[in-house]
């Protein structure tokens, strides 16, 4: 259900598609913070004045214990990481950006024969990473954490642009009513700032001229476009 009060309009724009047109969609209270939704793209976001600065946000993901030798987590990011394997031919070269502290698909890839390089802003800083192309693009449990998705996705995507590989991303999407968003709990995590729909990522891959694979609720791949003669 939409709020369509057009007296709860915040004066800010989409950090996605960059629309005026974002109306309060639901105030928390744990954390307190806003969520606006955009009625052009269907992001759900949080406004900036409520995000944490980086320190704070830090301090969060090095409380997180991602270990490439936890086969639970592996098991977890296998959701993508099985479907994206079908899509490369070895060897490929890729990238997992967010890696985070303790990164692992980079290295389940690599157990396959692939290259993965990886990029963290916190724990792999190293930006020459983000200049080279790749045959693939992989980022989980990323791009919910993002201030400025619009100009992250326009890089992952340019970083496939000429070999047009797969692009992947795991995000939970987020519920389609009002009520169902008040009781989510992905909404809560205070570093949890963007949150993305089927519809969102609709208006993502018909904007950068892919075609979109959809698995579950939280595994996304945008691919390249198949041409129909």
């Amino acid at each position: 259900m939409k709020n369509n009060n057009k007296s709860l309009l915040y004066n800010e724009k989409c950090p996605l598609c960059t629309s005026d047109d974002c109306l309060l969609y639901w105030q928390g209270q744990n954390p307190t913070r806003d969520y606006l939704h955009c009625q052009h793209c269907d992001l759900v976001f949080v406004p900036s004045r409520f995000q944490l600065c980086s320190e704070e946000e830090k301090k969060i993901y090095d409380q997180h214990e991602n270990n490439p030798q936890d086969e639970r987590y592996r098991k977890f990011l296998g959701r993508l990481f099985a479907p994206m394997s079908t899509m490369l031919s070895k060897p490929s070269k890729g990238l997992d950006f967010g890696s985070g502290p303790g990164p692992t698909l980079s290295k389940m890839f690599a157990e396959q024969g692939h290259q993965c390089a990886i990029y963290d802003k916190f724990y792999a800083n190293d930006t020459s990473t983000l200049g080279k192309d790749y045959g693939f693009v992989s980022a989980t449990e990323v791009v919910e954490h993002l201030a400025n998705p619009k100009d992250v996705f326009g890089m992952l995507f340019s970083l496939t642009e000429k070999t047009k590989g797969p692009v992947g991303i795991m995000t939970k999407l987020h519920p389609q009513d009002r009520k169902s968003f008040m009781q989510w709990h992905y909404k809560n995590d205070p570093t949890h700032i963007a949150f993305f729909s089927h519809i969102t990522m609709e208006k993502l891959a018909k904007s950068y001229d892919r075609d979109l694979l959809i698995l579950g609720t939280d595994v996304v791949i945008f691919t390249n476009k198949k041409r129909t003669s």
